[in-house]
């Protein structure tokens, strides 16, 4: 068995030994999003830095989706957007940050809200008798 000396110095990594990410994102392709608002474009990274998947992992509120919002496009965008005469509301930012998610083959937990009550799967019970069971009670009769 080889004894390794733990403090000599490293040796220089060799280039073949360096998992490469940029080459990784690279070669994956991914695209810019792109959305159309109050008649500007704005574009969006391909995929979510992770400040972004932090600032939407707790419980979706206004302030969250502004500050995912404001991290993704940047003050630039961030001002350019704000300039504009369109009214940016909550229904919007959510559609825009639901269709963005959809880019990235990804879904934000609690983004979307309620979409209305759920299909009930609960099937009604099945009768035991045919209700032909008369009963014992003596119904009417009084005490002695």
């Amino acid at each position: 068995m080889a004894v390794v000396d733990l403090h000599s110095p490293a040796p220089e990594p060799d280039d073949d030994d360096v998992f490469d990410v940029d080459a990784l994102v690279a070669e994956a392709g991914r695209k810019p999003f792109r959305f159309k608002f109050g008649g500007e474009t704005y574009v969006l990274p391909p995929s979510p830095p992770l400040k972004v998947v932090d600032a939407l992992s707790g419980e979706q509120d206004p302030a969250a989706m502004t500050t995912a919002m404001i991290l993704l496009m940047g003050p630039e965008q961030w001002r350019r957007l704000l300039a504009s005469d369109a009214n940016l509301d909550a229904p919007t930012m959510t559609a825009i940050m639901d269709k963005y998610a959809a880019h990235g083959g990804m879904t934000v937990p609690n983004l979307s809200g309620s979409t209305g009550p759920s299909k009930s799967t609960v099937q009604p019970s099945k009768r035991t008798s045919n209700g032909s069971t008369k009963s014992r009670s003596r119904g009417s009769q009084t005490a002695r």
